[in-house]
């Protein structure tokens, strides 16, 4: 029979908590005010650059280098390149490309080479990129990411440390759901679809935990390093090579210094959370 101990009372709560956290700023993406505002949805796509950009960086990618003890060939680098390439390859092979079609996709946009004959520029019409939606090249790696956070509390029982790496899971939640909702908006994904991702979001953390309890030693080190590996690569392919090119393309000087401001606080704000983490753990 399993005993309610502190630890136990903290991984429930966590358990909870990781699953409403993201759900409620999941949804609340959805707001009508943000629903309607391109550029605000612009500002959190860029949050969310910075966001992923920074975990892979700053979060992940240490403790892969902390958790490799091999000699030679350096085997979890090689990893978060193939899950760079992974995804690069996933992208381009399921890419439509550029149709010369007129659909309803199009955006209007300036033809630098037509001119009419009282000098004013002449609108074309140039089709959106199609292919896998970012959301849902987003969503593996959050997958990983969120089964791996959610093992590693379930795994620890000295009450210390679980509270350590609890409150530093639960505080990127947030910025996490932000992300993925802003993305799901931005890629005009179904009601019905973005409710089921934003739910099945929302459950990881709590899998994770249950996967922790009932595997007792935790995952082989190994699969670990390799799971955790593809997916910086996957983030660093998302963040770096879609969502902010994408952003940045876009918008007067104006605007893109605000994309800036707000993927610069999505970088601070992972920093500022594995900074705490880590003076936790120290103490």
């Amino acid at each position: 029979m399993l005993t309610l101990t502190p630890s136990i009372w903290t991984k429930i709560g966590c358990s909870i908590g990781g699953f409403l956290i993201p759900l409620v700023f999941g949804f609340g993406v959805f707001h009508p005010v943000i629903k309607r505002n391109h550029y605000i949805r612009s500002l959190g796509n860029s949050f969310g650059g910075g966001i992923f950009l920074t975990t892979a960086i700053v979060h992940i990618l240490p403790e892969i280098a902390e958790a490799d003890d091999s000699e030679g060939f350096p085997w979890n680098y090689l990893f978060i390149l193939l899950g760079y390439m992974l995804f690069f390859f996933l992208d381009k092979f399921f890419s439509e490309g550029h149709s010369h079609g007129h659909s309803e996709s199009s955006k209007l946009l300036p033809n630098e080479n037509a001119h009419d004959r009282d000098g004013h520029i002449n609108m074309q019409k140039k089709p959106k990129r199609r292919g896998i939606p970012n959301s849902i090249l987003l969503l593996v790696p959050l997958t990983i990411h969120g089964l791996l956070e959610g093992s590693v509390i379930g795994i620890h029982d000295h009450f210390d440390e679980l509270i350590s790496i609890t409150i530093a899971v639960l505080c990127h939640k947030p910025a996490e759901a932000i992300a993925l909702g802003v993305q799901l908006l931005e890629d005009g994904i179904r009601p019905s679809v973005y409710t089921i991702i934003l739910i099945w979001n929302a459950l990881l953390c709590p899998i994770g935990i249950g996967i922790g309890i009932l595997l007792k030693e935790g995952l082989p080190p190994v699969v670990v390093n390799v799971f955790s590996a593809i997916t910086v690569g996957s983030f660093l392919f998302i963040a770096a090579s879609h969502i902010l090119p994408e952003e940045f393309e876009k918008g007067s000087k104006k605007n893109k210094s605000g994309k800036l401001f707000c993927m610069m606080l999505g970088v601070l704000v992972i920093c500022a959370i594995t900074a705490l983490h880590d003076d936790d753990h120290d103490h």
